[in-house]
């Protein structure tokens, strides 16, 4: 790996993290309801399908390179996702001995996740 691949990588995840923090801030503009972490919810489903998109993309000749590959998905996917914020929040409901919301959080995540890849990767085979 080369130091420009890192770059790209390096600026992608700046971009997603960027991206992931606004989101998070148009959540608290709606007045979204605090008892349930939406903002983090959102993100992680929204980056699998995106996740999902480039990789189905990615497995067509010719349609991305390798380093868009990598700066898209390691980079900016890699920095917009929060998958350690979704883990913290469960913890959290777990700490306050919320086991109906934390394993609704986990159920809900996992699974509205999955599905996002998956219909990323269909989306792109489609297209």
């Amino acid at each position: 790996m080369n130091i420009k691949t890192l770059a790209f990588i390096a600026l992608g995840g700046g971009i997603g993290s960027v991206l992931r923090y606004s989101v998070g801030l148009l959540f608290v503009y709606l007045s979204t309801p605090k008892f349930y972490p939406i903002a983090t919810f959102s993100v992680n489903v929204v980056g699998s399908f995106l996740i999902g998109l480039v990789s189905g993309f990615a497995e067509k000749p010719g349609v991305i390179n390798p380093q868009l590959q990598l700066f898209l998905m390691a980079g900016v996917l890699g920095g917009f996702t929060t998958f350690s914020a979704f883990s913290l929040n469960t913890l959290a409901f777990f700490r306050r001995e919320e086991f109906l919301f934390a394993s609704l959080n986990i159920l809900l995540t996992v699974a509205f996740c999955l599905v996002a890849v998956w219909a990323g990767f269909k989306t792109s085979s489609n297209l």
